[in-house]
């Protein structure tokens, strides 16, 4: 799946590049009913890119709230697996969201935030345990999206963490570009241990700070969105999706069943 954005001109031109769409609101807690609501139409998109040879977008709206870290650490790895390989994941924040929601949008190949909104804070002021930091690096290790690295998810684990946006001139014979970077203090000492020319250093968080990043500062570091918007018709233009594609069945309809339940016995405290 590709990581830019489809233009309308292309989509006319050739109807196959027409992509498929889907938004979904992830509703918090994330469980079992979410993760299948998410997971079903990740498949059924993936299926139909494959079939018909159109690009395809699920565009998931995280919302604040708080999840086990077990089910959103789930979730995140089926987003990042093969199984959905067809199709480009996209995080739309339209509101602040902390804690482990967060993991969901760092698990998508794209985030969209509001500006306004923040997103981060994955302990809510306290670091994670060591096997739930484990989780949320393994995730952030896949790079499925470029613009966030495991600094950027160490900064939003650990309060006391600092991180510093270097840029670093490039080492390659001909090239006078700059390398822009996120490091944690440690990988920045690392840095100057090994002699590479930095050109200059700006903090992006100072320790003891929260982790949480704005979503128009964060565009304009060129760091953790691809794109502001402010609003899901914003959202879907940004990647050419159809007006259909902002369309969605609710959690409570789909799980609304009629259930007969036999009750006999003896009715007590118990």
């Amino acid at each position: 799946a590709g990581s830019s954005t489809l233009s309308a001109g292309d989509a006319e031109a050739d109807p196959k590049k027409t992509p498929l769409g889907q938004f979904i609101t992830g509703s918090s807690p994330v469980d079992d009913v979410v993760f299948a609501r998410i997971s079903n139409a990740a498949i059924k998109l993936q299926s139909q890119a494959v079939q018909e040879g159109r690009p395809a977008f699920l565009v998931l709206q995280i919302e604040p709230g708080t999840s086990q870290f077990h089910h959103v650490q789930g979730l995140a790895k089926f987003l990042t697996s093969a199984q959905v390989a067809n199709v480009t994941t996209v995080a739309w924040v339209p509101q602040t969201v902390t804690g482990p929601n967060v993991l969901v949008a760092l698990a998508c190949r794209q985030i969209v935030m509001h500006p306004d909104a923040e997103l981060g804070d994955i302990g809510r002021g306290k670091p994670l345990d060591p096997d739930d930091r484990q989780g949320v690096l393994a995730i952030t290790q896949k790079r499925h999206n470029p613009k966030i690295n495991s600094a950027i998810a160490r900064g939003m684990m650990d309060p006391d963490e600092q991180l510093c946006r270097v840029r670093l001139r490039s080492t390659e014979p001909g090239k006078a570009e700059l390398e822009s970077r996120v490091v944690t203090k440690d990988e920045l000492e690392g840095l100057r241990k090994t002699n590479v020319a930095i050109e200059g250093i700006d903090v992006v968080k100072e320790a003891g700070m929260l982790g949480t990043f704005r979503g128009g500062t964060a565009r304009s570091m060129d760091i953790l969105v691809v794109q502001t918007a402010d609003s899901r018709g914003a959202v879907a233009d940004l990647f050419s999706l159809p007006r259909e594609a902002l369309r969605e069945q609710t959690a409570e309809k789909e799980v609304r069943k009629v259930r007969l339940i036999k009750v006999d016995g003896i009715i007590d405290r118990l």
